[in-house]
């Protein structure tokens, strides 16, 4: 333990703030005095073991969700709005040591009264009939911890990068996000882990719905720790390069896409290509979440440019939003799924099928359709973004979004216009391949167009700016 401290200063001062003697002393007391009110106050046939687990749940869910996440949120932020970051960045502390240190560090003293609370869990435990479901219920919800607290300081981070200049940035949206996400999965475990009955296949493999939840959030709890590293030496200063990221995408897209061989009326070449679709979703949806959450600065898209003229692709690597990465990716993956579709086609009774699940996933310009909706947004985004008044682009291009995804699809059924909602709504069942796919490809032209025109008036400015400045 002490060669770990020594080797980690940000985790050893963290330590030292968060774990003072009365703090040390007060949150046991106080947690003791939560289990002998559950005590007096059990059921005549409720056990000991059962009075005292359900606190405990409570205990570690108020102390590790709420209080840690809260602590997660302020454990960069804090710093910022202190104005104390910019010297600790001076400091020879390493992006992985800052990392773990404000991770665990910041977050120390919950875990501590959590530590009792799992304590008592564990021994009340093995006086339960399911001990074994018991304890793994517990080891969930640790992770469940661990990968929102690693989550909220990282998306801190980013928002961070995006609001850099301010004065003071608030914490509020990273801890409800963090919150959210803690919550819900915690309260559908306790559920899944209590009944334990429904299997499911994955890549062919049976194993039950409560094993397979602990093996995804083991999976993603690593991700999101290797996020932070990655996040933490870009703030830094650090170089990145997007393999990191290029893995993730690769990896969450196949283990994900495992999936799709629960369906079991579906024969293997159908199931690939349901296991596509939720390929395809993950990197489409991670393009919208990092082109919200990414800076879109001109001067870094010029940097880029001008360095892949002169074939510096190396600063290019170095360089190239994340939302780009994850963009080409869908690409790649909506031209591949689209080209396995013209040789797997589906017979008539899955098509019906699929159709009362209003899913007609038959129809194979729908990879095209998603792809074309993601160029129309990130080209609006973009656009809104590259305006000389560009303060809180990303607010109105989400406004736009809600219009389109919404309000006009919603008004267009409502009017009883069904054959023109595809070109609003990426999969509805009266798609044919003019009123979606051709006319969501006129919108993301226009777009695309729209944004050249604003791209090429804002370069021009940057040029004469700087041979104004030369």
């Amino acid at each position: 333990m002490a060669n770990i401290l020594n080797s980690n200063p940000e985790l050893k001062r963290n330590l030292w703030l968060e774990m003072q003697p009365n703090r040390l002393l007060i949150m046991p007391f106080i947690i003791t005095l939560i289990y002998i009110f559950a005590y007096f106050f059990k059921g005549y046939d409720t056990s000991l073991a059962e009075a005292l687990m359900r606190p405990s749940l409570l205990i570690f869910g108020v102390l590790v969700y709420i209080w840690g996440n809260r602590q997660a949120s302020e454990a960069v932020i804090g710093e910022v709005n202190d104005e104390t970051w910019s010297f600790q960045r001076m400091t020879s502390i390493g992006p992985w040591q800052m990392a773990i240190g404000k991770l665990f560090g910041s977050t120390a003293y919950t875990w501590y009264g959590a530590a009792y609370a799992v304590l008592v869990y564990v021994i009340c435990s093995l006086f339960e009939p399911n001990t074994f479901m018991s304890l793994k219920l517990m080891g969930h919800l640790i992770l469940v911890g661990i990968f929102s607290h690693a989550l909220c300081i990282g998306l801190s981070l980013i928002g961070i990068r995006k609001n850099a200049g301010k004065a003071k940035i608030k914490s509020t949206f990273y801890f409800v996000v963090a919150l959210l996400f803690s919550t819900s999965m915690a309260s559908n475990s306790i559920g899944l882990f209590a009944e334990n009955f429904d299997v499911l296949k994955w890549f062919g493999i049976k194993m039950s719905i409560a094993n397979f939840t602990v093996i995804t959030l083991l999976l993603y709890t690593f991700w999101s720790i290797v996020g932070l590293y990655r996040n933490m030496r870009t703030e830094l200063q650090f170089d990145n390069k997007p393999w990191v990221w290029l893995s993730f995408l690769v990896c969450v897209m196949l283990f994900q896409s495992g999936m799709a061989s629960s369906i079991g009326f579906l024969e293997t070449k159908h199931q690939i290509i349901i296991g596509g679709y939720i390929a395809l979703m993950i990197p489409l949806a991670l393009t919208y979440f990092m082109v919200f959450s990414e800076p879109k600065d001109m001067i870094n898209f010029r940097r880029i440019m001008d360095r892949w003229k002169k074939k510096d692709y190396d600063d290019v690597l170095h360089n190239i939003p994340l939302w780009l990465v994850s963009f080409l990716v869908t690409v790649v993956v909506g031209i591949a799924l689209f080209v396995y579709m013209q040789s797997a086609p589906m017979s008539q009774s899955i098509i019906e099928r699929l159709q009362r699940e209003s899913l007609p996933l038959n129809f194979t310009f729908i990879p095209f359709n998603l792809l074309l909706f993601m160029t129309r947004d990130v080209a609006i985004l973009l656009f809104l973004n590259l305006a000389d008044n560009k303060k809180r682009a990303d607010m109105t291009a989400l406004l736009y979004l809600v219009v389109l995804y919404g309000l006009l699809p919603g008004i267009l059924a409502g009017a009883g216009l069904h054959s023109v909602v595809p070109a609003f709504w990426p999969i509805y069942p009266d798609m044919t391949l003019i009123n979606s796919t051709i006319l969501v490809a006129i919108q993301a032209v226009v777009a695309v167009i729209l944004l050249g025109n604003r791209w090429g008036v804002k370069n021009n400015e940057l040029s004469i700016k700087y041979q104004e400045l030369t």
